[in-house]
């Protein structure tokens, strides 16, 4: 047999009910809260570590594309500087040289290259012996 609970006792139990869910309910809020601000503090550092990022790649980036134009211009002056040698010309340093097999004096030989707008070799140093 079942006994029947006053209206006061499930009144004071319903209430304790009330109370014990608004408890939940706060906590639950509380706790929520802190880990939006946890949440809120680590996006934050997270955004300071990202801005430097962005400006260690940004800046790295700058002196890289820097250094890129710097190349380009050296290469063009390097290429302004290389002599382009005629077929059957050697190219050796800043100097096209042509080995002819014709026999001619010294005369002849001279106004040959004139001729090419060249003049005739004269060794300077060990490394142009090695071209005759």
């Amino acid at each position: 047999m079942r006994r029947k609970l006053s209206p006061r006792i499930v009144y004071t139990l319903v209430a304790i009910s009330i109370v014990l869910s608004v408890l939940a309910l706060g906590t639950a809020v509380i706790r929520i809260t802190k880990m939006g601000s946890e949440f809120n503090s680590a996006l934050n550092g997270f955004q300071i570590e990202l801005s430097w990022w962005k400006y260690n790649v940004s800046e790295n980036l700058e002196k890289k594309h820097n250094s890129v134009i710097a190349l380009q211009a050296e290469i063009s002056l390097l290429k302004e500087n290389l002599p382009s040698c005629s077929k059957q010309w050697i190219q050796f340093k800043q100097n096209c040289y042509l080995f002819s097999s014709n026999k001619e004096t010294w005369e002849q030989a001279n106004a040959s290259c004139a001729s090419m707008n060249a003049h005739l070799m004269v060794v300077n140093n060990a490394a142009e012996e090695v071209l005759e």
